[in-house]
C-alpha cells in the first residue's frame, strides 16, 4: 500500500525497545513517530510526532493520513519555539492526480505540537486571500497532526495553477508557509 487517506482520525500504536533506545544515546521522552517518504528525488523520514507511553513502550499518534512505512526515532534538537513545533510539507511542489491517488495526486502537511491541543485548524488561500480549502479537526487532543490535499477547492473543483499559502492554526498559534501546483 503506498497510503491512504482517512476520513477520521486513525490511531497509530508503535511499540519500542528500551534497551534499543539507550543503545543508540537517545531519551524515551525524545521519541516520535516518523514515516519513510520516498516520493521524489530527496527520500527521507519525515516526523509525524507522537506521544512517548513509558509504561507501555509505545509511541501514539493521530493521523488522517496512513502511510505505508513508519519508524521509531529520536527527535532530539528538531523542535521549534512555540506551540506548533515541527512542520513538513511533502511535496513542497506536486501535481494533483485526476485517479483519486491520495499517495502521489495530494500534498500532505504534517504537524506537530508541544503540549497537546483540542483542536487544529488548516486552511489553504490563493495569494489574493481567498480562503481556497479548509481543514478542521476538532476531537483531541492531539500531540501532532496531518492533512492531506488533493488540490480542490471546498466545492471539489480543481484550482489553478500556482503558489498557494497554507496555515496552521492551533492553541493560539499561527503557522504559514506556501506550496505549489504544477501540473
Amino acid at each position: 500500500m503506498d497510503g491512504a487517506v482517512v476520513k477520521r482520525d486513525a490511531i497509530l500504536y508503535l511499540a519500542y525497545d528500551p534497551s534499543d533506545i539507550a543503545s543508540r544515546g537517545w531519551s524515551e521522552g525524545d521519541l516520535a513517530i516518523y514515516y519513510w517518504d520516498d516520493n521524489g528525488l530527496n527520500p527521507r523520514w519525515v516526523r509525524v510526532g507522537g506521544e512517548v507511553d513509558t509504561a507501555r513502550r509505545r509511541v501514539v499518534a493521530k493521523v488522517s493520513y496512513v502511510h505505508s512505512m513508519y519508524g521509531v526515532f529520536s527527535k532530539a534538537g528538531e523542535d521549534r519555539p512555540g506551540i506548533i513545533t515541527a512542520v513538513t510539507l511533502r511535496p513542497k511542489v506536486f501535481t494533483p492526480s485526476r485517479s483519486g491517488d491520495g499517495y502521489y495526486g495530494s500534498v500532505r502537511v504534517t504537524m506537530e505540537f508541544r503540549s497537546p491541543v483540542e483542536k487544529y485548524e488548516v486552511k489553504i488561500f490563493d495569494l489574493k486571500g481567498n480562503l481556497i480549502r479548509r481543514f478542521v479537526r476538532e476531537d483531541g487532543p492531539y500531540t501532532q497532526g496531518e492533512i492531506a490535499w488533493d488540490g480542490k477547492d471546498t466545492e471539489g473543483y480543481d484550482v489553478k495553477n500556482g503558489v498557494y499559502i497554507y496555515k496552521i492554526y492551533a492553541g493560539g498559534e499561527t503557522y504559514s508557509g506556501t506550496l505549489v501546483i504544477a501540473r
